[in-house]
């Protein structure tokens, strides 16, 4: 914890009485968006199954 306290300390990442910082909330923005690319990318796309009459629907 001591490390991540000076790394948002020495980068301007940590958020003061004044409220958050600019490099602050980038850094919140950028960490959403490396989340939401990680859960898009994760997500299996393939669906394949069998209709009524040997028709075969592939996604």
């Amino acid at each position: 914890m001591a490390v991540g306290a000076a790394f948002a300390h020495n980068f301007k990442l940590a958020s003061s009485a004044q409220g958050p910082t600019t490099n602050g909330k980038i850094a919140v923005l950028i960490g959403f968006v490396v989340v939401a690319l990680i859960g898009y990318f994760n997500v299996e796309k393939s669906i394949s199954f069998k209709v009524k009459g040997d028709v075969k629907v592939e996604g």
